[in-house]
């Protein structure tokens, strides 16, 4: 399961330099997400008028 990271024989380190790379882009996207939704304002609830007889 570790063999790519533990036994790096021969490989050039890209493997685990794309995970890496691929993995802080999601994090800046959800962070970027979690920041633009926390500036917009919360929908504005109408109430209904009440109605008396």
């Amino acid at each position: 399961m570790f063999d790519q990271v533990l036994g790096r024989k021969g490989t050039s380190g890209t493997g685990v330099g794309i995970g890496t790379v691929v993995s802080v882009l999601i994090h800046v996207a959800l962070l970027g997400v979690a920041i633009w939704m926390s500036t917009r304002p919360p929908p504005v609830e109408q109430k209904e008028p009440e109605i008396t007889f």
